[in-house]
């Protein structure tokens, strides 16, 4: 487990520069994304797992930083990085490092202190790149 979680890892922290999308690079790290997703949502979730919840907790303090490490990269960083929203690869990546969260945020109480810090830039990202209108800006939101 520990390999492949490493495997993973390295592979989601790999940069994609703007403009120069490797179709192999983004196909990788749209794999991973979705192995992550789904792991978390179906093995790593105490409300729907097999798993007793001192494996799932031990999981949690092993690996789940990093991955939440390599996850806001992946949506700060790279999604910053493509400011056109017609861009499919960017955002195909962002959606899914933003639903991986979710499911992290509610599982691991470190890990959402963690997101805590970065839920105002991920907010406002969210806000810019799909272009959610309210009539209000986003700064006189509590």
């Amino acid at each position: 487990m520990h390999s492949w979680m490493i495997f993973i890892k390295k592979l989601l922290d790999l940069n994609i520069e703007s403009g120069n999308i490797d179709q192999n690079m983004y196909q990788l790290k749209k794999i991973c994304l979705r192995i992550m997703y789904r792991f978390y949502q179906r093995h790593m979730n105490s409300k729907f797992s097999d798993l007793s919840k001192n494996i799932i907790k031990d999981f949690h303090q092993k690996f789940t930083k990093g991955i939440v490490e390599s996850l806001l990269l992946q949506i700060i960083n790279e999604a910053q990085m493509s400011k056109n929203p017609t861009n499919k690869n960017y955002i195909q990546l962002t959606k899914f490092s933003l639903a991986c969260l979710s499911y992290v945020y509610e599982e691991d109480r470190n890990a959402a202190t963690i997101i805590d810090n970065y839920k105002d830039k991920i907010i406002y990202l969210c806000l810019e790149r799909y272009k959610v209108s309210f009539s209000k800006g986003y700064s006189s939101y509590g």
